[in-house]
């Protein structure tokens, strides 16, 4: 099933950059996609400080608006205030775990898209948290082409 999905998403990838290119519209995909880039008001949320900032300087290069939580909690209370695009959530964290943060986004917006990202590829997790509403998952250390495609796939139904 997880196979099926990601091969129905690089499809769906591969038919929006198809579209760009028609319109003249490039996105942040390397040079075959170099030029005009879509906006993304993006959240990043993991309790290890160094690679939420490291990854908060890759895309805030790339033109996104990054803005990071280190718990769980910071990230509802930062969604109250304002709502990103794309949510990067880690499954485990001390506290309040990404499930729970995840039911959480949910009640307060369905429509936010939420990306779990994790470490270890544990099936039934990644299972659940689909179940409760995430829109896909990233296993660490993140691809960068394929974590662009993910905000680009998830964000472009704005632009067109």
């Amino acid at each position: 099933i997880v196979l099926e999905r990601n091969k129905n998403k690089l499809e769906i990838t591969q038919e929006i950059l198809k579209i760009l290119r028609e319109k003249q519209v490039t996105a942040p995909l390397g040079e075959a996609t170099k030029g005009v880039q879509l906006k993304a008001d993006i959240l990043v949320v993991d309790d290890e400080e160094e690679p939420v900032q490291l990854l908060k300087n890759y895309l805030s290069k790339k033109g996104y608006n990054v803005d990071i939580a280190l718990s769980g909690e910071e990230a509802i209370f930062k969604l109250n205030t304002a709502q990103p695009d794309v949510v990067f959530l880690d499954i485990r964290m001390a506290g309040m775990d990404g499930i729970v943060t995840l039911k959480n986004i949910k009640n307060i917006n369905k429509s936010i898209t939420v990306i779990m990202t994790t470490a270890v590829g544990d099936d039934e997790i990644v299972k659940k948290a689909i179940e409760l509403g995430a829109n896909g998952y990233l296993i660490k250390p993140f691809n960068l082409n394929k974590l662009e495609t993910t905000i680009l796939s998830n964000t472009l139904q704005k632009y067109l």
